[in-house]
């Protein structure tokens, strides 16, 4: 498998409140690993994606990526070359992985589905979750990560449901495109829902 599928792999992230989480794990890679409730998204959404990662300059790589999210689980399959490389199921307790034989050791489900949460999630509830000296900055273009001022990942929100993650610290781009999105309403509760559901 070839290092840019392998990078895709590892740093894949999609598009992808008032509810309860689970405190962050310890940071990897100098970024928190979140681990935010399904039901905290606040919507329930169903979306097909196209990702393409682009790393150290090379040629970028692309998968499609299918999203469900509801109050109970976070689905995502990630399909490169027409097989499903990854299955990733996290229902606010325990995340679970079932991975093609031939997909990489480096592959992270909880960066994935971190990632995902990052760019997705109501900004409030992103914001509770993070450890003490970090912070996430938001405005109509986008989300900032920040550990003591240093930029540590940027989520740019383009037109056409497009998005872009740059993590300058891995060295990767993720450019994310929505091919087909649905939502069905909202919690009951008056918190906001995340971009994810828009």
């Amino acid at each position: 498998m070839s290092f840019l599928i392998k990078a895709l792999l590892l740093g894949a992230a999609v598009l992808l409140q008032a509810c309860a989480h689970a405190p962050a794990p310890p940071p990897e890679a100098g970024v928190p690993m979140l681990r935010l409730s399904p039901a905290s998204l606040g919507c329930v959404l169903s979306a097909q994606q196209r990702m393409a990662v682009a790393v150290a300059g090379r040629a970028a790589q692309s998968a499609e990526v299918l999203l469900e999210v509801d109050a109970q689980a976070v689905n995502l399959a990630l399909v490169a070359l027409g097989q499903t490389v990854a299955r990733l199921v996290w229902d606010g307790q325990t995340l679970s992985e079932a991975r093609a034989p031939w997909a990489p050791a480096a592959l992270s489900g909880e960066r994935v589905l971190s990632e995902l949460q990052l760019a997705g999630w109501p900004l409030d509830v992103v914001q509770a979750a993070l450890p003490t000296g970090w912070t996430l900055t938001a405005s109509e273009r986008g989300r900032e990560l920040r550990q003591g001022g240093a930029l540590k990942l940027r989520v740019d929100y383009g037109p056409n449901r497009v998005w872009t993650l740059d993590n300058p610290q891995q060295g990767y781009r993720l450019t994310v495109q929505t091919l087909s999105h649905s939502t069905q309403g909202t919690p009951s509760s008056s918190a906001a829902s995340g971009p994810a559901c828009s």
